[in-house]
């Protein structure tokens, strides 16, 4: 003859308790969290700059995809001035960390993000007191013309020319 099953207790992974406020879940075993997890805001505010070697760079990037993308984003030269504003506020809010590819654009705009992010360096009326200010991520896409090693390096020279 079967027994019943036993009821089990109720499961009670988290207890909460009054924080600040609100309340505060976490496990009964658990120790209190350090102050740090208490902490509100990101861990990074845009303005603040990360060490990457000899690099300050903001958390933060600003891609720059969709500049000279004619097919999906409806680029026109007429929008290069609204851009530089873009780049200049992204600066003026402590973001020095771009994105960009040779590859950003469309058609025979292939490279126009990378030609509009060196123009708006050079013309750049705000904080930056030397190009060296701005950081450039960029990478080249591996067309099937771009097999050898050379190629790669070429690909990458006339990168970082058209930034500069």
């Amino acid at each position: 003859m079967a027994q019943p099953a036993a009821k089990a207790a109720p499961a009670t992974p988290f207890s909460s308790q009054p924080h600040g406020g609100g309340v505060l879940l976490r496990r009964p075993s658990s120790p209190p969290p350090p102050a740090a997890a208490l902490r509100l805001g990101p861990l990074f505010w845009p303005w603040q700059k990360v060490k990457v070697g000899p690099l300050s760079v903001s958390p933060m990037g600003f891609g720059t995809w969709a500049w000279g993308n004619q097919l999906l984003w409806g680029y026109q030269e007429s929008m290069d001035s609204e851009l530089q504003e873009c780049f200049n506020l992204a600066l003026k809010n402590g973001i020095n960390l771009f994105d960009t590819a040779d590859s950003y654009g469309t058609g025979k705009l292939n490279g126009q993000s990378e030609r509009l992010l060196g123009k708006f360096i050079r013309e750049c009326q705000g904080p930056i007191k030397s190009p060296d200010d701005v950081i450039i991520a960029t990478k080249f896409a591996a067309y099937p013309w771009r097999l050898t090693s050379g190629q790669f390096v070429n690909a990458c020279k006339y990168s970082s020319n058209l930034c500069a």
